[in-house]
């Protein structure tokens, strides 16, 4: 890994590097969203709430996020990957919480995306997603940050995760990306 002299010199890197690596997502079949009734027994079991929310009550402009306490949707129908993407925010912070060290969580450098890249921690959320949706993919750009989720992610987020896949009727799949 480099060194950068300023915050800003990582991510602009960071972007540079997920956007050489291009993920393409748009053959990807992430299912159809679904109702967050259809998935609400299904998170609680684990420990998530979630609940719809107004566009105003969201500070950051998004459609979803993670407060720390439960998702947050401004939409009753979510879709699998915005899903998991916030149920990979839970995670981190259960995971700090608990004291355990992230080192690749917090490593924006092991970014695929460019989301990821561009905003810190959600290179995480965005990895825990494809560590779901595609494996191989994830295992394939950074293989090092598959292992680690595989080692963090616990067994509940495990099922969890099946369970949605199975319940949005996704199954792994592989993206196409440039090679980095």
């Amino acid at each position: 890994m480099d060194d950068f002299d300023t915050f800003q010199d990582a991510v602009a890197y960071s972007v540079k590097r997920a956007a050489d690596i291009g993920i393409d997502e748009s053959e990807a079949n992430y299912g159809d969203a679904k109702n967050i009734n259809e998935i609400k027994s299904d998170l609680e079991k684990a420990g998530i709430q979630i609940e719809k929310v107004s566009q105003s009550s969201m500070s950051d402009g998004n459609y979803a996020s993670f407060d720390g306490d439960k998702i947050k949707v401004t939409d009753e129908n979510i879709p699998l990957q915005v899903l998991l993407h916030e149920i990979g925010e839970k995670v981190i912070l259960d995971l700090d919480k608990a004291k355990q060290k992230i080192e690749h969580a917090n490593n924006i450098f092991e970014a695929v995306t460019t989301y990821g890249a561009s905003r810190g921690n959600d290179a995480f959320s965005d990895n825990f997603y494809l560590y779901f949706l595609s494996p191989q993919t994830l295992k394939d750009l950074s293989p090092n940050v598959y292992a680690e989720l595989n080692k963090l992610i616990p067994k509940n987020i495990k099922d969890l995760g099946k369970s949605l896949m199975s319940k949005y009727g996704v199954k792994e799949q592989t993206l196409k990306y440039k090679k980095p």
